[in-house]
């Protein structure tokens, strides 16, 4: 089943972030990474300073859909999260 969820451009993507209804963010502009960066503390990037993360976009993700039973809860979607080494991910892509 695709995914249906869209979270919409950049500025869209960061304020779910913030409210908590998109676990992970990418293709993220500068401006927006500063804001969570400043903002919400529970977002963090692979590095502790700019960029936050890999500047590639072509990396490869996963997504999970929240409107499936399981991953309509934020714990499940975080176990799966962390069971994924991301670096092996960012080594493969």
């Amino acid at each position: 089943m695709p995914c249906t969820f869209d979270p919409g451009p950049s500025d869209k993507r960061v304020i779910a972030q913030m409210s908590h209804e998109l676990d992970v963010i990418h293709d993220c502009t500068p401006e927006g990474r500063i804001t969570l960066a400043k903002q919400n503390p529970s977002s963090i990037g692979w590095f502790p300073s700019s960029p936050g993360a890999h500047p590639d976009p072509t990396l490869r993700l996963s997504f999970y859909t929240t409107k499936n039973p399981g991953l309509d809860k934020r714990e499940v979607r975080w176990a799966l999260t962390l069971a994924i080494d991301i670096a092996q991910v960012a080594l493969a892509s």
